[in-house]
């Protein structure tokens, strides 16, 4: 991680881990420290009107590429607002043990954005989301729409909970082709009512990728069955009672990451006593991811 700071972040006390008044998303590429910069129209505005930002307020900045600054406000008003930069910092990314989520692209578009968002403060490091052959297909129009409204809410959650980064948003043509091109570099769990609880796995290894797989509530196909136990899916047990895609893939996700040690902790444990080892080909329950 590589910081620049002038004395004016040291005399104010603010550090880019920290504001009083939030975080912001300003696009790279940033001038220097001391320089100045005007946030975007909608930030402007979201920091006047919601947040009661004014001059001589001190905020937090995001490029959500991995750098984060302190910043001053130095106007605040109808024409934007204006800040100087008194903090740069390079974020690494977030944690050793990176996780992504695939999931079916839903038709109902508040619940998807419920996914998106909450999937991106519980530290979601890439989403794939895929065409399922048993979910309805929306068309090329309305996939571009709705792809710009969840990049936004990806940037929104992103400020929400602090990170630097912005988890981007890959589309894949189907589920079977998204595991060709990813199962290979990531380790694939999905939920499922047989598997295991997530403490019985194989221990995590650090540095390596999880990709979450979760799929349409109307089930897999049989050849989707098929890819994901030859990308030796591991099933994972979210409970006993039957979920939604998008409530499936947070408690996926949310019993994944709550599994996981902190950054500079130790690798995760290994399996429990007597547990067996899951990386093997998954085996029934295939056609209930998402349950």
């Amino acid at each position: 991680m590589t910081e620049q700071s002038g004395p004016s972040a040291e005399q104010s006390g603010s550090a880019a881990g920290h504001s009083r008044h939030g975080e912001f998303h300003s696009p790279g590429p940033w001038p220097v420290v001391g320089a100045e910069l005007t946030l975007a129209a909608g930030e402007s505005r979201h920091a006047c009107r919601a947040l009661r930002v004014r001059s001589g307020d001190r905020i937090r900045l995001v490029d959500g590429e991995g750098r984060a600054g302190a910043a001053l406000v130095v106007r605040a008003d109808a024409r934007g607002v204006r800040v100087r930069l008194l903090e740069i910092r390079e974020v690494e990314r977030e944690d050793p043990w990176p996780w992504e989520l695939a999931l079916p692209r839903l038709r109902a578009r508040g619940r998807m954005d419920w996914a998106i968002e909450k999937a991106t403060e519980l530290g979601c490091r890439r989403f794939h989301l895929f065409e399922a052959a048993r979910s309805v297909r929306a068309g090329r129009g309305s996939r571009e729409a709705r792809a710009e409204r969840w990049r936004a809410l990806a940037l929104a959650a992103m400020k929400q909970s602090g990170r630097a980064w912005c988890p981007p948003i890959v589309h894949h043509d189907s589920l079977v082709r998204l595991l060709a091109q990813e199962a290979g570099r990531a380790r694939v769990l999905y939920g499922d009512p047989g598997g295991l609880r997530v403490d019985a796995l194989a221990a995590f290894r650090r540095g390596e990728t999880l990709l979450l797989v979760v799929g349409p509530e109307g089930g897999l196909t049989a050849e989707e069955s098929t890819a994901l136990a030859a990308a030796r899916g591991e099933p994972v047990r979210l409970g006993p009672h039957r979920l939604r895609s998008e409530g499936a893939a947070i408690a996926l996700a949310a019993v994944v990451a709550a599994s996981l040690p902190a950054a500079d902790g130790p690798d995760a444990g290994g399996p429990a006593t007597g547990a067996r080892d899951a990386r093997g080909p998954a085996t029934g329950g295939a056609d209930r991811v998402g349950a």
